[in-house]
């Protein structure tokens, strides 16, 4: 016998990895003759993982905003502190301030201006240089500036990954809802259990350990 577990109190992210968990079982126990019933399981969850990640849309989109905000922070706080270097008495200190500034101008006037896409490819090619380039290498060593740099570099590669995230999770939003897949998934994960246990009625050496270890997974749920 299997024990019941009530859904309705597991949160959707509790929901799916729970039958991720169960679905895992089932195929570490590798028993062909269940894996007719074990497809449909696997097949449900792949869409109702993707209507999970659709449904954490918002979430992203709040990340991208705030990623969005502090990289723009950085950009404006080099820019500023290389112009304040421009009236520094010590004619290498401006030389190396009139360097950062022209290397970013280059790409814009106010890269924290620019599009998205447009802003993290032209962040990725100016940290490329001030990495690579031995006169601008000097320059930022001299300003100071390479907790600014890494700060730069860091938090755009973040917001290019964060971007990439949400880009597939709108292609996702076309899928049914979540909360509308909860009550199918678990009419096949109920169907999978029923031909477990007739199984181990007739074989009970081969499937018991099954139905136990399955059993053990739903202990820990209702915790």
């Amino acid at each position: 016998m299997i024990d019941n577990l009530y859904f309705k109190n597991l949160t959707n992210g509790e929901f799916l990895q729970f039958m991720r968990d169960v679905e895992k079982l089932y195929q570490l126990a590798g028993h062909s003759t269940l894996t007719p019933f074990l497809t449909p399981l696997s097949d449900a969850l792949n869409d109702l993982s993707v209507a999970f990640r659709a449904e954490q849309g918002n979430l992203l989109t709040r990340d991208i905003k705030e990623l969005d905000k502090r990289r723009d922070n950085a950009v404006r706080g080099i820019k500023k502190l290389a112009y304040s270097y421009t009236f520094h008495y010590d004619p290498l200190m401006q030389r190396a301030a009139e360097l950062i500034l022209r290397s970013m101008n280059n790409y814009s006037k106010n890269i924290d201006k620019l599009s998205y896409n447009a802003q993290t490819i032209s962040i990725a090619k100016l940290i490329k240089e001030w990495n690579t380039d031995p006169i601008l290498i000097n320059a930022i060593t001299l300003l100071h500036l390479q907790d600014w740099k890494q700060e730069l570099s860091t938090v755009n590669t973040a917001f290019q990954n964060t971007y990439m995230d949400r880009i597939q999770d709108e292609a996702a939003k076309k899928v049914v809802s979540f909360s509308k897949q909860r009550e199918p998934v678990t009419a096949i994960y109920e169907n999978l259990n029923r031909f477990a246990i007739a199984y181990a009625n007739i074989d009970p050496t081969t499937y018991t350990p099954l139905i136990k270890k399955l059993n053990e997974l739903i202990e820990k749920y209702r915790v």
